[in-house]
């Protein structure tokens, strides 16, 4: 699974430095297995944990974990993004005739973001259900699928908040933008 962040603001509104999340980094753990029945013997990963799971489901809990935080970070900084773009917004009244193509060029980012979004979740659990068969741990498909649908609810509700914002904002540009042209004419 991967996750590909960026941080800029489309038609010209790219206003300071942004954190990078390592400049689209991504994160990804392994892990070695011996003997049937299976035993892990190496874990590897790049997550910011420096602690030795106890078994299986903890290491992919601990991905998991990770990865919902980065997509609640990324949202967060979409949000700062968007405060940023209403700010603009207001203060420019009507005369940023790129705002409009901002808002509707951040739309279509969101909507790509929330097909990375579901391709990742599809993934986790298409991972859980191929390797459950292989698990150490008891029940570990029952508990991995209720990590991931609680990331899966954490995140959603992230998204669907900042696509609320989106249309507000492109609705108050087209309605501002087209005001402003009216009365200078």
């Amino acid at each position: 699974m991967n996750l590909r962040m960026s941080h800029t603001l489309p038609g010209g509104h790219n206003e300071g430095n942004f954190p990078s999340y390592q400049n689209g980094t991504f994160r990804t753990i392994e892990w070695a297995v011996l003997e049937v029945p299976p035993k892990a013997i190496h874990y590897f990963s790049n997550l910011p944990f420096g602690w030795v799971p106890k078994n299986d489901l903890e290491f992919i809990q601990l991905f998991m974990q990770t990865w919902r935080e980065d997509w609640m970070n990324f949202c967060r900084d979409a949000r700062s993004v968007l405060s940023r773009l209403r700010s603009h917004q207001l203060t420019a009244r009507g005369k940023d005739d790129l705002l409009i193509d901002a808002v509707a060029e951040n739309m279509q980012q969101w909507t790509r973001l929330q097909g990375t979004l579901e391709e990742q979740l599809s993934q986790a659990r298409h991972f859980v259900s191929q390797y459950q068969r292989y698990s150490e741990t008891r029940r570990f498909s029952e508990q991995m699928h209720q990590t991931i649908d609680a990331a899966e609810r954490d995140i959603q509700n992230q998204v669907d908040k900042l696509e609320q914002t989106m249309r507000d904002l492109l609705q108050i540009a087209s309605y501002i933008t087209p005001f402003h042209v009216q009365h200078q004419n």
